[in-house]
């Protein structure tokens, strides 16, 4: 068994290789510092039969970057990914980025000797070995507002940054008349301003236009 560790910090190398060789004694290990150096291993046979992966290298974004190229150029070489603080977030992002499991640097070496043997046989199913914080609360999105056409059709506008006598125009009507909707519209929605409509607007768009006030005021104004 081939085993290749990517940490950017030496000391954690040489901790892991020895650990794990009390408890594989059979693996061999090769180690890279850098994304750069992984690659130029990995480009060389005999490749390693898993890869072992600090997720910061050191940073997010460079753990990940290299998760994918890993994927790519060693396709048959599972990634057990390692990560001190591990999240919902990062752990979702590794499983979809190819990674064949994760586990916390908290874990003792057996279990981690454990995992590298279960992705070793089921290479297929994501493993995770990690106590995650948990799951933020999913606060629900708010509902259409009760909005006549109009006010549907000034919405869209004032979303699209048009100014009140552009919009004017367009409809047909004052600019007392749109700055009149304004008013009902920041009372319909709740926002205090205008900025905080658009926000609200953009962030609900996709699921108000299943609201069938809405189609019918887009129908009218194209």
């Amino acid at each position: 068994m081939r085993i290749l560790i990517i940490d950017d910090h030496p000391l954690i190398r040489y901790g892991l290789q020895a650990s794990l060789q009390a408890h594989l004694p059979a693996a061999s290990f090769d180690e890279a510092e850098s994304p750069e150096a992984a690659l130029a291993i990995l480009n060389r046979p005999p490749r390693p039969d898993l890869i072992l992966l600090d997720l910061r290298l050191p940073t997010l974004a460079d753990g990940l970057e290299l998760l994918v190229n890993l994927r790519k150029v060693a396709t048959r070489s599972p990634v057990l990914v390692l990560a001190g603080e591990p999240t919902h977030d990062t752990v979702a992002a590794v499983r979809d980025n190819g990674a064949s499991g994760f586990i916390s640097k908290g874990e003792p070496p057996g279990r981690l000797a454990q995992a590298i043997q279960t992705c070793l046989q089921r290479p297929d199913e994501f493993l995770l070995r990690a106590a995650l914080p948990p799951a933020p609360t999913r606060v629900a999105a708010p509902p259409a507002p009760s909005l006549i056409p109009r006010l549907w059709q000034v919405f869209a506008q004032v979303a699209e940054g048009k100014p009140n006598k552009v919009i004017a125009r367009e409809l047909g009507v004052t600019e007392g008349a749109v700055k009149n909707y304004m008013t009902k519209l920041l009372d319909a929605t709740g926002a205090s301003n205008r900025g905080e409509a658009i926000k609200l607007y953009i962030e609900n768009i996709e699921r108000w236009r299943a609201d069938p006030r809405y189609r019918e005021a887009m129908r009218a104004r194209d």
